[in-house]
């Protein structure tokens, strides 16, 4: 039987990350990166650097249950703080980098935080432009040089405001913390544009990563930290996971340097949204495709049979051999996976959109299957998932351990369990709206196939997902295009693409539109380009197209009401679309 303490050892991260650095003290925990190699950081280190920050904030006045807000990018003292603010008893409100000033005014204000970290002179300066907005902020830390930021602390300050007796006020705090205790706030976009903030607790995320581990058994995870940590995908790719097994994570600060860090790092459990997964096929394709005739034929038969014996394997579960398998892998399959860096991984995972079949296909040529999972910030991460061994493409497969998944009425699924949101800050209708009667509703249609397994099947919430896993609300964009002088209607494009693209009709009432007028669409170029000065890049319309007629109800595009059919427009200007796309990079 296990006892009270050790239960609650294991309900709250932070007793997690105490017992690691109690029990294997000098095994590597952070890995950063620099002209040197990779600088490790044990487990006591790790621990320490966390009650460092924990004191400190003490001794600065964070008071128990106020948000600090984290605005920079992957880095060790990321993490630090973010222990460090729950070991202080207060919540971790991290924004995204890529925010524009008045979305981290909006964030910061809505949190209500008197204090923000901040990584650069980039983001200092957003903070510097909104302060005034802000009357409960007090005081702002700069992880770097603060240059002549008026106001801001440097962090060697910050950490040296803690002594003796904040250490002891740290170690009362920690000891008053309760599993249901509010300790995360993940921003995500709703249907109008404003972010609502999902509260998770230190339990929520507890047994989160213990039900990832149980479905993904690995002994001691090895990742690579890529993904925004404000992004709760990475907060389970990262944290959670890692906790459970006392693993290793390399810090990575820009996407970008992924797949040069990967065959450095070669991990044996990689987490990537599908626009990850989507261009390293390219990429491996590009380099295919300029290998010499003969040995491009090489590469497809041998891509070719490994697919058929490793789709064999999980449509069977009987281990699929032969002399052939054995030559492909050894002339191909096994020295792309080592060049990519991947020779060692255990479970590669795709989710936070979704994924292209054929991608996850071509990934099986290679010997992966790329489980498809599904979740939400407001269930902490993951909700179900593909099983290793199991043929379930194209499904998001089964309930997480503690998950409990059905389907309403109107198809919507509806999900229960500890790893729910107690749901959204300052906003009882929404949460209200998002979980009654027992069961969060998560506004996402879906089916189950013959074998038990999930599977999506459309979206009730007006919400674009793009391929990098960033949620848009396209009606503020929309609203933005319409008021572009000539354009009467838009619709924005990019669920499951790698960025926004727009169609737009022209208002017959303004004489200067027309389709072929280059001028004209010169203007509508330039309107485009200043509104997404004002956005943030994933929200930025990259192309449009000029439509010669309005959406109308006789079309069918409206309703009576004259709300747009999304769905009715997707279908019937897919090939307009598709052309968008498929124009070259500088068209």
């Amino acid at each position: 039987m296990v006892s009270t303490k050790a239960q609650q050892q294991w309900d709250i991260p932070i007793h997690r990350l105490s017992h690691w650095a109690e029990h294997t003290p000098d095994a590597p925990a952070l890995h950063e990166r620099d002209d040197s190699g990779w600088r490790p950081t044990s487990w006591a280190q790790y621990a320490e650097h966390a009650r460092a920050v924990g004191a400190a904030l003490v001794a600065w006045g964070l008071e128990p249950g106020r948000c600090a807000v984290i605005l920079s990018g992957n880095r060790a003292e990321w993490l630090y703080l973010q222990w460090g603010i729950m070991m202080a008893g207060g919540v971790v409100a991290p924004s995204y980098t890529s925010n524009i000033a008045e979305q981290v005014a909006y964030l910061v204000g809505h949190c209500q935080a008197p204090i923000v970290f901040a990584d650069s002179p980039a983001q200092l300066a957003k903070l510097a432009e909104v302060r005034e907005q802000l009357p409960e902020l007090r005081q702002v830390v700069a992880l770097d040089d603060p240059g002549d930021t008026e106001g801001a602390m440097s962090w060697g300050s910050f950490l040296a405001l803690a002594g003796p007796q904040h250490r002891a006020e740290l170690d009362a705090r920690i000891a008053a913390i309760k599993p249901h205790d509010d300790a995360f706030i993940i921003y995500t976009s709703g249907t109008t544009g404003t972010p609502k903030a999902v509260v998770i607790s230190h339990h929520n995320m507890a047994v989160q990563g213990r039900a990832v581990v149980a479905h993904y058994p690995t002994h001691r995870t090895r990742s690579i930290c890529y993904l925004p940590l404000c992004h709760i995908a990475e907060q389970g790719a990262t944290n959670l996971t890692q906790l459970d097994t006392g693993g290793e994570v390399f810090l990575c600060p820009e996407m970008a340097l992924m797949p040069k860090y990967l065959p450095e790092v070669r991990p044996n459990v990689l987490f990537g949204v599908p626009r990850v997964w989507e261009k390293v096929q390219a990429v491996l394709e590009g380099k295919f495709e300029q290998a010499p005739p003969l040995k491009r034929k090489l590469i497809y038969w041998a891509l070719g049979v490994e697919r058929r014996a490793f789709e064999a394997e999980l449509g069977t579960g009987q281990p699929q051999g032969g002399p052939s398998r054995w030559i492909a892998r050894k002339l191909v399959v096994d020295k792309v996976r080592a060049q990519l860096g991947l020779d060692g991984v255990l479970h590669t995972l795709t989710g936070a959109a979704p994924s292209n079949p054929d991608t996850l296909r071509f990934f099986t040529g290679l010997g992966f299957h790329v489980h498809e999972v599904y979740g939400l910030s407001e269930t902490t991460g993951i909700l179900t998932a593909t099983k290793p061994g199991e043929r379930a493409m194209g499904t998001v497969g089964k309930p997480l351990q503690g998950v409990e998944i059905a389907i309403a009425g109107d198809g919507e699924i509806l999900a229960r369990g500890a790893c729910l949101s107690r749901g959204y800050l300052h906003d009882p209708d929404a949460t209200a709206e998002l979980i009654h009667s027992d069961w969060l509703h998560t506004g996402d249609t879906g089916a189950w196939d013959e074998r038990g397994n999930l599977r999506i099947v459309g979206r009730i919430k007006d919400i674009i997902v793009t391929a990098g896993a960033k949620n848009v609300a396209p009606l503020p964009i929309e609203a933005k295009l319409k008021a572009i002088q000539g354009i009467s209607q838009a619709v924005v494009v990019g669920d499951r693409r790698p960025y926004l693209v727009a169609l737009l009709t022209l208002d017959p009432e303004h004489a200067g539109a027309s389709v072929d007028d280059g001028a004209f669409r010169d203007r509508v170029q330039a309107s485009v380009e200043a509104m997404n000065a004002d956005l943030a890049s994933y929200e930025s319309i990259k192309r449009f197209e000029l439509l010669g007629r309005e959406f109308s109800i006789e079309g069918g595009e409206l309703t009576p009401t004259m709300k747009i059919k999304r769905q009715v427009v997707y279908e019937k200007y897919a090939d307009v679309v598709e052309s968008i796309y498929d124009r070259p990079r500088d068209a």
